[in-house]
């Protein structure tokens, strides 16, 4: 089991309504200011970098479940596959390959 500490970089995964840019789903990147027991403080980077708190977040660890209806933090998936997924050069749109 990880344990993060102030300082780590996390994935926030916000519920729809949370009210914070994103595209598609994708997590948004954190870091975490504050550790106590299962849950972190946040300050989150939204899709055009801004930022914003969020306090008493779950952190769900590899094979545990994400709670239901809840936003929750998570360490960042560095499987190859999603790695490579992550850092494929976008196509510029209408253009197709």
């Amino acid at each position: 089991m990880n344990i993060p500490i102030p300082g780590s970089i996390v994935q926030y995964h916000p519920i729809p309504d949370d009210g914070l840019a994103q595209v598609n789903s994708q997590p948004l990147a954190a870091i975490v200011t504050y550790v106590f027991e299962q849950k972190v403080h946040l300050c989150v980077f939204d899709l055009w970098g801004m930022t914003t708190s969020r306090l008493c977040v779950d952190m769900v660890q590899a094979g545990e479940t994400p709670p239901e209806g809840k936003a929750y933090a998570a360490w960042p998936d560095t499987s190859p596959s999603t790695v490579a997924q992550a850092t494929a050069p976008a196509q510029p749109v209408g253009v197709t390959a």
